[in-house]
């Protein structure tokens, strides 16, 4: 917007413009009722509205010179007022209203173009397209948006599951399921089980790595919130009846589950005062990949709080890499997409400080990545 056509809200006199009549912001009528968009930095006030035309919509008081500057709040078609300490948002003009949001939208887009150029990593643009697929996902609810429950996040994860072929890579900072019971809902662990149980049926090799913290963060020793989550992943994992090792060892007597599924966490040590200390690294992203082609990336943590919509608020991106690279998969030629893939790797090679892995076809010492033996030299 141009200074000389700019509405100041609740402005004194000695700061606002002082035209013959008040500033409005007047829209010629739409074509085939659809506002149409105009470029950025043109006026929306119309240079061919006079001002005896605006005189005429206003009321006789609001032609004086005014002590305050509003924005017309219109009555009906006829007539109009400046009141400002009254009008609620629905008093205003509808071309009010849409002119205010979209000199907005103008301001956020001019900002954008203005200053992506000093990124060090500019967004790609519509003329140059990327090679992922990605869907938004969400667990939101009629409490925090207002709309029905949605649980996009948990539904994505459950058929991700489902249709993995030979591999699940998961880092969560927490991981809490059904198979806990005491009225626990989202059947992420249930999927699992399911899925690994159909992979030792048909004699697939199939892995499952998981990394959780190793406890949560504060002084789990005392405090009662951290006992909750500790005592229902352990049951989740392996302390009751229904639980994730235990469903497996009843269902498949001869299974060896740790040939289909690991639990990790993650330590970080040091030396002070000559005395070697150690500490966890606290795991706190939320991350599934699949076969390294899907990858599924954003807020929700493994529990019914995040999950199932009706609490939390939660998003996350479900991205799938067309370009495809060449790996290795069981020692077997395996075609991956390059964004999973190569997060994967970054991962494991930090977690395990070897910067080889992913780049040699030479066995790795490590068994954390021997359980897949996935190579690629071009990575």
């Amino acid at each position: 917007m141009q200074s000389d056509q700019a509405v100041a809200i609740g402005a004194d006199s000695a700061n606002a413009i002082e035209p013959s009549v008040p500033t409005v912001y007047v829209e010629p009528e739409p074509r085939n009722e659809k506002m149409e968009l105009i470029a950025p930095n043109t006026p929306i006030v119309e240079a061919e509205v006079s001002a005896m035309a605006v005189e005429e919509r206003l009321p006789t008081s609001a032609t004086s010179t005014p002590t305050s500057v509003g924005l017309v709040k219109c009555s009906n078609k006829a007539a109009a007022t400046t009141d400002t300490t009254s009008a609620s948002a629905a008093d205003y003009h509808p071309i009010c209203q849409a002119a205010a949001h979209m000199e907005i939208s103008y301001n956020i887009s001019r900002l954008f173009h203005d200053y992506a150029q000093f990124c060090d990593c500019v967004p790609r643009l519509c003329e140059d397209q990327g090679t992922c697929k990605v869907q938004v996902l969400r667990s939101v609810g009629k409490w925090s948006i207002g709309t029905k429950t949605e649980c996009s996040i948990l539904n994505c994860y459950l058929d991700s599951i489902r249709d993995s072929h030979r591999f699940i890579y998961i880092e969560n900072q927490f991981f809490i399921s059904s198979l806990a019971g005491d009225g626990t809902q989202n059947k992420i662990a249930e999927a699992l089980v399911e899925r690994i149980l159909r992979a030792y049926t048909q004699k697939e090799v199939f892995r499952v790595i998981v990394i959780i913290p190793l406890h949560p963060n504060g002084d789990f020793a005392s405090a009662m919130k951290s006992k909750v989550v500790m005592h229902y992943e352990y049951m989740t994992i392996n302390r009751c009846n229904t639980s994730l090792l235990n469903q497996l060892k009843v269902r498949a007597p001869g299974i060896n589950t740790s040939d289909y599924i690991s639990f990790y966490s993650l330590r970080n040590w040091g030396v002070i005062n000559n005395k070697i200390v150690s500490d966890q690294v606290y795991v706190h992203d939320k991350l599934m990949i699949i076969d390294d082609r899907i990858l599924i990336i954003g807020s929700a943590n493994i529990n019914d709080r995040s999950m199932l919509g009706i609490r939390d608020s939660e998003v996350a991106l479900r991205i799938e890499d067309t370009f495809h690279i060449d790996s290795m998969l069981n020692e077997q030629p395996h075609t991956v997409g390059y964004l999973p893939f190569t997060i994967r790797v970054k991962l494991m090679r930090q977690h395990l400080g070897n910067p080889d892995i992913g780049k040699s076809k030479q066995k790795q010492s490590t068994s954390f990545i021997t359980l897949f033996n996935l190579q690629n030299d071009s990575c």
